[in-house]
This record gives structure tokens, sequence and C-alpha cells, in this order.
């Protein structure tokens, strides 16, 4: 992901670079052919040359949001959009200040989340301890079935009734020691979606190195569990 987004300003960087090469060639045909002062060329020419700029870094934040995964200020993760009752998680709840408060987007059909853990977070000096590992899969895949979910049936993820799934199932396989001061990458695919449940299966990687698989039966909460915590 960071060698695609360093590709992609490179070729903002040469799309600037173009428009700025355009704006001095038409100012010294301009000069030559008309025979008109530099400087009035010059601010005949400037707001055009301001637009390509503008337009270049209005490109700048688009390619980087489409190919880093990272949030910007015009997209929301599928947490953001849960009801404040329904926004209190440990792992994900935007709303629990001591929680993890993961974000998880779409990245064509997969869901993708990060999360840099803590030095508290530790299992041994210089690397992550499992139970970690665990709470980052369940609650990315329990989000990604939401996400899946609302998606198969076209609706926005703001529509009603709302749709909110808990954890049936949670296998993890720990492949590789997890290192405490890196960035983790969890994505997640959904393998098989029907109305009352989502089998997802989920990947944690740290530096590009596969450190867990995770697999989890999300269930569609049960409308009782949905009235206790609505409190109707």
């Amino acid at each position: 992901m960071k060698h695609r987004k360093i590709r992609i300003r490179f070729e903002i960087v040469k799309i600037e670079k173009t428009w700025v090469m355009i704006f001095f060639g038409s100012l010294f045909i301009s000069s030559m052919r008309f025979k008109t002062p530099p400087l009035l060329v010059t601010i005949n020419n400037l707001y055009a040359i301001i637009i390509s700029i503008i337009k270049c870094y209005v490109l700048d934040l688009h390619f980087t949001h489409k190919f880093t995964g990272d949030l910007t200020m015009s997209e929301k993760a599928f947490q953001d959009y849960y009801p404040d009752k329904f926004n209190q998680c440990y792992g994900c709840g935007s709303r629990n200040a001591h929680g993890y408060q993961l974000k998880s987007t779409w990245d064509g059909e997969e869901s993708v989340a990060c999360f840099t853990p803590e030095p508290y977070h530790m299992a041994v000096p210089g690397f992550v301890y499992g139970g970690l590992i665990a709470s980052l899969i369940d609650c990315h895949s329990t989000g990604t079935a939401a996400a899946a979910t609302y998606r198969s049936q076209g609706r926005p993820m703001d529509s009603e009734p709302a749709l909110r799934f808990v954890t049936a199932s949670l296998h993890v396989d720990y492949l590789a020691p997890t290192p405490l001061d890196t960035r983790l990458e969890i994505r997640a695919r959904v393998e098989e979606l029907t109305p009352k449940k989502v089998i997802v299966a989920s990947t944690v990687t740290a530096g590009g190195n596969l450190c867990a698989r995770g697999k989890v039966v999300a269930a569609q909460m049960p409308e009782t569990m949905l009235k206790l915590v609505e409190g109707k």
C-alpha cells in the first residue's frame, strides 16, 4: 500500500509540472505573437495556473484516499454509522474512550482496518499479546458482516431497520509473533452471507508479514437483545 501511495503522488507532481509548462509556454507564445508585455500576460494567465494547482491538490487527496486505505475527512468507517447505544464496544466503539476505536472501511471486495499497538498491549517485551489480535479480528469481522449485509440489500448503513451483528464463533491461528512497535493491518473477506449469519475470514499483518489468520461467524443480533440495548 505504501509504495502505491508514493507512485500516485509522483504522478500528481508530474501533472502539476505539466500545467506549469503549459502556463509558461502560453506566456512565451502570447508575448511573441501579440507583442504583449510579459507582466500583462502573466496576470491574464495567473487565474489558470492557480486553478491548475488547486486541481492537482484535490487529485492528490483523492488518490491518497483511494490507494492507501487511510481515512479522509469525507470517508466514514463502518463503525461511524452505529447509533450511540451500539457504539460502546471496547474494540470498535467510538464512544468508548478507553477502547481501541477500530475503524473499518471497504477496499474493493475486502475490508481493511489499521491499528498501532501501545506499549501496554505487551505480552513480552517487543511483542503484542494474543488477546489484542483476537479482539481486532473479532471487531473488524462483525463490522464487516454488518457492512456486507447492508451492501447486499442495497441499503446505506444509516438506514432502518438497523443491522447489528454479534460473535457466534471466533477462531484464530497465530502464525508468527506480532511486533509491538509496528502498525497492524487487518483485512477481511466475506466467505458466506445468509439472512441470519455471515462468515468472515481475516488476516493480520505487520510490516507486510502475516502474523495471524482468523475466522468469525457473525450472527445478526436477536430482536430481544436489540430491544434490551435500546431500552424498550
